[in-house]
């Protein structure tokens, strides 16, 4: 991330860039963002981890089957999702396999 953000990106994406850290870590990394976004910068994290993306997110796009399922602001997404889709995979119950 570190090296990324040097280059002064216009946005930065992160597809799973935490995964399998430590909590400490992850602390930092994710106060990291908080100040790049402070700061204007664009940033797109793919996550499975949901404690994660309720952190993070200001806007959720929910990708299922490879499809956009749902786009709309992490508030209305957490607490009232639209699709079917969303609601299984928030109450842990939509696995890869259906």
């Amino acid at each position: 991330m570190a090296r990324a953000l040097l280059t002064a990106p216009e946005l930065l994406l992160m597809d799973e860039a935490t995964a399998n850290l430590d909590p400490a870590s992850l602390q930092i990394i994710e106060a990291g963002l908080h100040t790049a976004v402070s700061k204007g910068l664009k940033i797109i994290v793919v996550t499975h981890d949901i404690g994660q993306a309720r952190r993070l997110a200001q806007d959720v796009l929910f990708l299922n089957s490879g499809r956009l399922s749902e786009h709309t602001l992490a508030d209305s997404f957490f607490t009232a999702p639209h699709s079917a889709a969303a609601a299984a995979y928030l109450r842990g119950e939509l696995t890869a396999t259906g």
